[in-house]
């Protein structure tokens, strides 16, 4: 494992300072089999070989991988075809041209959990177990798959494709934006090898972008950012098996350290902190893996970093948390099928799950959860088909659903005013909805016509709203605020 950092300084923790040098010194890097350019050319033809036989019904994963097997390769296990999507890095998101020996994915369906994976030939064609009306191992084309949503492809971890290097992913699949106390505007853009701050003041000389940690595995799955009150800059960068931190203040440069190690199949990240009576800060960091939620915990200077499950969910996809006002922690685990509430008051209650919203065509993408003002908790739960509210507590009213074909991902705003704004996003467009005590009403903020939208997030800078959205190798910014149209430019490319 490798980080490229942009700025040299002194480090902030020396605990993490240790964990890096001893990283360092191990030179960690994690092979799936030998780096031999006709490995995929070996696996293609076995998988070639065994087109009409009748011996993988259903097991399409174990058919790729004893494809791999037969060229020395192996993949680990996993217990589906989403799922070792889900957990597997260097993703080529909607890519319908994957190179000879890659593994091309489907999504999940009501009928099919599982979702689908095939081994590609190289010229627009992959080779399948149980394709449709098909029993047999057989060729088909990737556009043929029409009922089962085509994910994209990825190399397995290192092994080298035809024609050179492993390929590394330059998608952009999440992207978070914070600001500093002297208005410095921050936006990251995380792919599956890179995380990028992209900074600038209003009125200033432009947007800046570097580099704050790269991972040479390819690896990452999602990243966070908080601000400590004493200005300290918090990265965490989640990959499969962990996740690394990356520190720095003004005019210091950045220095990683990775402090959390031992999971399987990590999907998410979320930063926060909490400040007790006597002002003492505590970090904390949740981290979402393939058997649900888990939360870190630590304070500077103290005894190192404590840890817990919070529930045993299986396959979680999305999470996220607030706190309620009287010190109640809310964490919301969302399945393909259904989301789960995980509540607690730290030192006084254990953890309790329970169910909050359940989808039956198990399509469930993503979800937001915020508590407004007056104690009002708002769940948004987004689907294939729309957007799902469950409201309690406060102002409590009648769940609804916004109708929002091809949904991907949600973000609820609640603007200085009191006005409500949610934004949904599919994959090619994205949809304001807002609403107060003077009425209500929406309109499409951004379209991209080569869709590929993975993440957003909305800020409030003055009178402006800013929406980001992370599409292939971009991330957009839409601005809009008192008289002004809806304006949209490009603000970090790749």
């Amino acid at each position: 494992m490798s980080q490229s950092h942009r700025r040299g300084a002194k480090p902030r923790r020396t605990v993490h300072a240790l964990v890096a040098l001893i990283v360092a010194a191990l030179g960690v890097t994690i092979m799936a089999g030998p780096a031999r350019a006709d490995v995929p050319s070996d696996a293609v033809a076995w998988a070639q070989s065994e087109v009409g036989q009748s011996s993988y019904q259903g097991q399409c994963l174990q058919f790729v991988a004893d494809a791999y097997a037969s060229a020395g390769v192996s993949l680990g296990s996993s217990p589906s075809a989403v799922a070792y999507w889900n957990s597997t890095g260097g993703h080529h998101d909607g890519d319908a041209n994957p190179p000879k020996g890659a593994l091309a994915f489907w999504g999940a369906t009501s009928g099919n959990p599982d979702g689908h994976v095939a081994i590609s030939r190289g010229d627009g064609s992959v080779i399948s177990s149980e394709e449709r009306n098909h029993y047999d191992i057989h060729v088909f084309a990737i556009g043929d798959r029409q009922n089962y949503p085509y994910l994209g492809w990825l190399i397995p971890p290192g092994v080298t494709p035809p024609g050179g290097d492993p390929v590394h992913s330059k998608t952009i699949i999440t992207v978070k934006k914070t600001a500093q106390s002297d208005g410095t505007q921050q936006v990251y853009s995380v792919t599956s090898s890179d995380v990028l701050e992209s900074w600038w003041h209003d009125g200033g000389d432009g947007v800046h972008t570097g580099d704050l940690i790269t991972i040479a595995q390819n690896d990452i799955r999602d990243a966070d950012k908080i601000v400590l009150p004493d200005g300290t800059q918090s990265l965490y960068t989640a990959v499969s098996d962990g996740v690394w931190e990356t520190w720095w203040r003004s005019g210091d440069g950045p220095h990683s350290a990775k402090i959390i190690g031992g999971l399987s199949g990590v999907r998410k990240v979320i930063a926060a902190q909490s400040t007790d009576g006597g002002g003492h800060l505590t970090h904390l960091v949740y981290v979402l893996a393939a058997d649900g939620p888990y939360e870190y915990w630590w304070r500077d200077g103290g005894d190192g970093i404590h840890s817990s499950r919070l529930s045993n969910i299986n396959d979680p996809i999305a999470f996220a948390r607030t706190v309620q006002a009287d010190g109640i922690y809310q964490v919301y685990t969302a399945t393909a099928g259904a989301v789960f509430e995980t509540a607690w008051k730290p030192g006084q209650t254990a953890p309790q799950t329970g169910v909050i919203i359940g989808i039956s065509q198990n399509d469930i993408q993503n979800i937001d959860k915020i508590i407004k003002s007056d104690g009002t908790n708002e769940l948004y739960t987004i689907t294939s088909a729309g957007i799902w509210e469950n409201r309690w507590g406060g102002s409590a009213g009648a769940m609804q659903q916004d109708n929002l074909p091809g949904g991907v991902v949600v973000k609820k705003f609640v603007d200085s005013d009191g006005t409500d704004q949610l934004y949904g996003a599919t994959g090619d467009h994205v949809q304001q909805y807002w609403w107060n005590s003077g009425g209500s009403g929406g309109s499409t903020l951004i379209t991209i016509s080569q869709g590929g939208i993975r993440a957003i997030d909305v800020s409030k800078n003055g009178v402006f709203t800013q929406l980001y959205t992370a599409a292939g190798k971009n991330v957009w910014e839409t601005w809009r605020g008192g008289d002004h149209t809806p304006s949209s430019s490009v603000l970090v490319g790749l």
